[in-house]
């Protein structure tokens, strides 16, 4: 089997046709999270821990909302935020 180039940094290599959200929460609080599509197809809740991370995987090609919400604790000035993002299925080069 041929070792990916990026299989040391990648837990999952995306394949062509999908797409990988790598979410990164930098904040002092947990993130709740919501990734869905326009047409309502697509809908995946999921929360972060503070200064971890977490990965979506499969997403198809296309365009998704990011929303965002943070507790009442956190001392942050938004408590939620939406996000706008294009899925693509491009193949993963090594640069």
């Amino acid at each position: 089997m041929k070792c990916f180039p990026f299989q040391s940094t990648y837990d999952k290599v995306p394949t062509v046709g999908e797409s990988h959200a790598h979410i990164m929460n930098l904040l002092p609080c947990d993130l709740d999270m919501r990734i869905s599509s326009p047409d309502g197809l697509y809908n995946n809740h999921f929360d972060v821990a503070s200064n971890l991370n977490s990965v979506v995987y499969d997403l198809e090609k296309g365009t998704y909302e990011l929303e965002v919400r943070v507790g009442a604790a956190c001392p942050t000035l938004n408590k939620m935020k939406k996000i706008t993002f294009d899925a693509k299925d491009e193949i993963v080069r090594q640069l």
